[in-house]
């Protein structure tokens, strides 16, 4: 942590996010209906197309017929199927929180938007100054830079706003919303959302180091 740069540290982030936002990573847990019983079937089907090489003598006995599966059988197997259930519950809280993040993305912008003040356009980038600011951010479709009031009388106003910048250099809006993505596909699992903490964490150091 000393030795390594900031900025390594923050991009080895990169390996872990590709690795969870690849198909075949959330795919293999049980979000999509089981196929394993394709390979069955087709093997049944083959063998009764299959003719005998020779012709055996038909029995006179009856063949005591299987007794075919009720409705109400079928129907409860199919209600308590792990993977069914797996599948909703991970559908009803992906849902959930995704509606759950962007209500609250959007209520920020639109309370940073009624309560701001422009107060430099540096090259093309926007500095405005927000009573709905808790900290100095970037936010916005197209980023912007928003200032506490504390923040704009401070006199290292300078390198906070240089600080915000090189969030905006490094892309930092983008990242952050692939690892939205990321705790989206994966909210049961506690480690990505703590992944999702550290690496914002890292992000911030780099911003300083640089």
């Amino acid at each position: 942590r000393n030795q390594v740069p900031k900025r390594l540290l923050y991009a080895l982030w990169i390996v872990v996010l590709v690795k969870l936002l690849l198909p075949g990573t959330l795919l293999s847990l049980p979000v999509l209906p089981a196929q394993s019983q394709a390979a069955p079937t087709q093997t049944a089907t083959a063998a009764q197309t299959e003719k005998p090489a020779t012709q055996q003598p038909t029995s006179t006995q009856p063949t005591p017929q299987q007794p075919l599966p009720q409705p109400a059988a079928r129907a409860n197997a199919a209600a308590w199927n792990p993977t069914l259930v797996f599948q909703t519950v991970w559908a009803v809280g992906s849902g959930a929180l995704t509606v759950w993040m962007a209500l609250t993305w959007v209520s920020f912008n639109l309370r940073l938007r009624r309560t701001r003040r422009k107060m430099v356009q540096w090259g093309s980038v926007s500095i405005y100054v927000s009573t709905a600011a808790k900290a100095p951010c970037l936010a916005g479709f197209l980023p912007a830079v928003y200032l506490t009031e504390d923040a704009a009388r401070s006199k290292e106003i300078e390198l906070i706003v240089q600080h915000e910048l090189t969030h905006l250099r490094h892309l930092d809006f983008l990242w952050s919303a692939c690892g939205t993505l990321a705790v989206i596909a994966y909210w049961w699992n506690p480690l990505v959302w703590i992944a999702a903490v550290c690496a914002k964490r890292d992000a911030e150091l780099a911003c300083d180091e640089t």
